[in-house]
């Protein structure tokens, strides 16, 4: 390595983190910090030994390493500042608070998987505020501080005396009043985005905005970055190939939420994806496929490490994708091994495999291994995403009606 590139790469991971923790410490913070590599954390304890919060450092080491190095000692000290807001008490009422709340738009697996983990350490679970957005994303309460964002509870409300409702009715209307900087035309009936405040994604729930832009079909947004929101009709079939395109491009970013799109049908955001003969259904085919991939991984993470330390001899299949060289064709895919108790996740293939884990028997559709081996499946309760648990494997009859092909 050159000198100038010592001196001007990207930081690795644990050096990030360790200049977090440096600079929580010049900015006086007294709580006992741990670096937890594995998870990409910090870990605070209060002064009892219990954990006390975390700062997650996925995202913002993203960010970190997509700015221009002359911005990224500012950015250091923003992700600190944020990491000091619990300083900041929520104001006492409701009244104080309304005109900082904001609605956010996040994955699914944000409030069930990755703050359920963080507050289950906690010696007091609180429980997130928020409601779901089809099947993948959820919409959240913030209260927005000019260096972070707060995470309300539904604890927070009730101490104001406030329901959910009367909270995100608020939060929109704030939403709503701070405007927009504009957004981007492209064709005549695409549309993007443009206001860079970090809530652009949340601005589906404007829904009388949404139903104001001219679009073929039902409404069709993908918001696939908290910054993002990509909106088109349902029958604009350049539309839709062109909001894919920009939806694959925000997954390379930091933060990315969902490239799953969601329709406008009547009050409600319903998941949605185009036919299968539609001309933009590999590129909707591979959203779906990386959207999922990074869903299920991070509950892999979890329930492996819950397995290890109930003593739980589980196997937790990988969500998987694939293109085909032949066809060009994209799809995702699991393994389900004989005489292994595993969890499966929901792809669109299965691949059966001998107990020696090497020979395949080969690959049948999800819908129809249901359809002719579901009493072998058994659905995990409150699961997101979700998994099917094995209790047995499909027989060499089952495997002949199932007509395994090669994957």
């Amino acid at each position: 390595m050159g000198w100038l590139d010592f001196l001007f790469r990207s930081p690795s991971r644990d050096g990030f983190a360790r200049q977090v923790l440096r600079g929580l410490r010049r900015a006086g913070d007294r709580r006992r910090a741990e670096y937890q590599p594995d998870e990409f954390r910090i870990q605070f304890f209060d002064d009892d030994g219990k954990p006390g919060g975390a700062c997650n450092l996925h995202n913002v080491f993203a960010e970190h390493c997509e700015l221009p190095r002359s911005l990224r000692r500012k950015h250091l000290q923003n992700v600190i500042r944020g990491s000091l807001s619990y300083l900041k008490e929520l104001p006492e009422d409701f009244d104080s608070a309304r005109h900082d709340l904001r609605p956010v738009v996040r994955p699914r697996s944000f409030y069930e998987l990755t703050l359920r983990q963080l507050q289950s350490r906690a010696e007091t679970p609180t429980t997130a505020a928020y409601h779901l957005l089809g099947d993948h994303l959820a919409a959240g309460l913030v209260y927005d501080l000019p260096e972070s964002m707060r995470t309300l509870s539904r604890e927070d409300l009730e101490s104001w005396g406030v329901t959910e409702f009367e909270a995100f009715e608020a939060a929109v209307d704030n939403l709503r009043e701070a405007g927009m900087t504009g957004y981007a035309k492209i064709g005549n009936g695409t549309y993007s985005l443009l206001a860079g405040d970090c809530y652009n994604a949340a601005r589906l729930l404007l829904l009388d905005f949404i139903r104001e832009l001219e679009v073929s079909g039902n409404p069709v947004v993908i918001a696939s970055h908290r910054d993002s929101l990509h909106i088109t009709g349902s029958d604009d079939a350049d539309g839709l190939a062109v909001i894919a395109k920009l939806a694959l491009k925000d997954l390379d970013s930091a933060r990315p939420l969902s490239g799953i799109p969601l329709c406008l049908i009547g009050e409600n955001w319903e998941t949605w994806l185009p036919p299968d003969d539609h001309p933009a259904a590999a590129d909707f085919t591979l959203l779906e496929i990386r959207s999922l991939a990074e869903e299920y991984g991070c509950q892999k993470e979890i329930l492996e490490r819950d397995n290890e330390q109930e003593g739980n001899d589980i196997f937790v299949a990988s969500y998987e994708g694939i293109r085909k060289s032949d066809s060009g064709e994209v799809i995702s895919y699991c393994l389900w091994i004989e005489g292994i108790d595993s969890l499966l996740p929901r792809t669109r293939q299965v691949v059966l495999m001998s107990n020696d884990g090497q020979t395949a028997f080969g690959a049948t559709d999800w819908d129809r291994l249901q359809t002719l081996a579901g009493d072998l499946l058994e659905g995990v309760e409150d699961a997101y995403p979700p998994r099917w648990r094995t209790l047995g494997f499909p027989d060499a009859e089952t495997r002949a009606a199932l007509e395994l092909r090669p994957l």
